[in-house]
């Protein structure tokens, strides 16, 4: 299965929040330009501003990964750490924490 550029997915979650290129730039203080070209794949964020945008856009942990992933660098969520918020909850209902 291939994956969308990070641009393309970044783009995605900026219109699914209903947000302008210039809305998102100015809560994460960057231009608008270095926010075009990194939606149009011109220029290549760096993790730093993939966990910026990743926070203003309210990403769920399972994309923000695919963000990383397609920008080339490791996710940095995995397997159980995903899980671990809903041990609480299945141990409550009587199921075994994760």
């Amino acid at each position: 299965m291939q994956t969308a550029p990070v641009g393309e997915q970044l783009k995605e979650w900026r219109s699914r929040r209903r947000l302008s290129q210039m809305d998102l730039a100015l809560d994460i203080e960057i231009s608008t330009r270095h926010l075009s070209f990194i939606e149009t794949g011109r220029a290549k964020p760096s993790v730093h501003m993939l966990h910026r945008l990743a926070e203003r856009l309210d990403i769920p942990h399972r994309s923000r990964n695919g963000l990383l992933l397609a920008a080339g660098y490791a996710a940095w969520m995995v397997g159980d750490v995903l899980r671990r918020p809903f041990a609480a909850v299945s141990a409550a209902m009587g199921g075994q924490p994760n």
